[in-house]
């Protein structure tokens, strides 16, 4: 779930090597696959539901409007070996003002 309390921005988020095979709404492109996470309380909030890639490893996100990924907004994310017994995909958020929520997958 990402939060938007930036001021005065939107925000979306594109995430790099994952696939976005059935959710091309969950890309991060503002206008062209997503539409922009508002500020305003009440519609300042997106839950973010995909696939993790298959292949465990190091993978990269970064904000998608303007230039938040140059402002701090951007990180890795981690996606853990599916056949471990603790399957988690760790996200790493470096931007003031941005809640996340962090989600176990199956």
């Amino acid at each position: 779930m990402i939060i938007n309390e930036i001021p005065d921005d939107f925000i979306t988020i594109h995430w790099h090597g994952f696939e976005q095979k059935m959710t091309p709404y969950a890309d991060g492109p503002i206008g062209v696959t997503q539409c922009p996470i508002s500020n305003e309380p009440g519609k300042n909030h997106f839950m973010y539901s995909f696939r993790a890639p298959d292949l465990p490893g190091a993978y990269f996100y970064h904000g998608h409007f303007k230039e938040q990924h140059t402002d701090g907004l951007y990180g890795a994310i981690i996606v853990d070996d599916r056949n471990t017994a603790d399957d988690w995909v760790i996200m790493m958020v470096s931007m003031r003002n941005l809640q996340v929520t962090y989600y176990h997958y199956i």
